[in-house]
């Protein structure tokens, strides 16, 4: 693997990190960012940013090499069910309007499936509080429900 290659991925996970850690406080538009080879934390300002959310999926997505975060709550109090994706550089809204989208909830899992090349999100907790047990894949472009045989 180059040496580039390694460094963008770690700076996507690392910014990940400190961005879950912080999504319920940080402001819009706040990221942060370190390296392997310059282990300091340094200020982005990515020049579009999803809102501050709360309890939001979030995994890197290898095949991809992007970070995905989709749902949480936002400042209102209000579930959010919008896809937002971080390519090193900047935030864009990963869901476009068109085909099948997760339901807004907080509180889901999301991890990548090496095997699938795909983000997989399970569960969290719909606006009312009715837990989720619906399974989602994410192919880098859309969401696609799956469903039990």
């Amino acid at each position: 693997m180059p040496a580039t290659h390694a460094t963008g991925s770690w700076r996507i996970r690392l910014a990940l990190l400190l961005g879950a850690a912080l999504a319920a406080v940080a402001p819009a538009g706040r990221a942060m960012a370190a390296t392997p080879a310059q282990p300091t934390w340094s200020m982005l300002s990515p020049p579009t940013s999803p809102p501050p959310l709360r309890d939001a999926a979030a995994a890197y997505d290898a095949a991809n090499q992007t970070v995905v975060v989709f749902g949480g709550m936002l400042p209102d109090g209000a579930l959010s069910n919008q896809t937002w994706v971080w390519n090193g550089t900047t935030w864009s809204r990963g869901d476009h309007g068109y085909g099948a989208i997760p339901p807004a909830r907080e509180g889901a899992s999301m991890a990548y499936d090496a095997g699938l090349n795909q983000l997989i999100l399970f569960g969290g907790a719909a606006t009312n509080g009715t837990l989720l047990d619906d399974t989602w894949l994410w192919n880098g472009a859309s969401w696609i429900q799956v469903t039990a045989p």
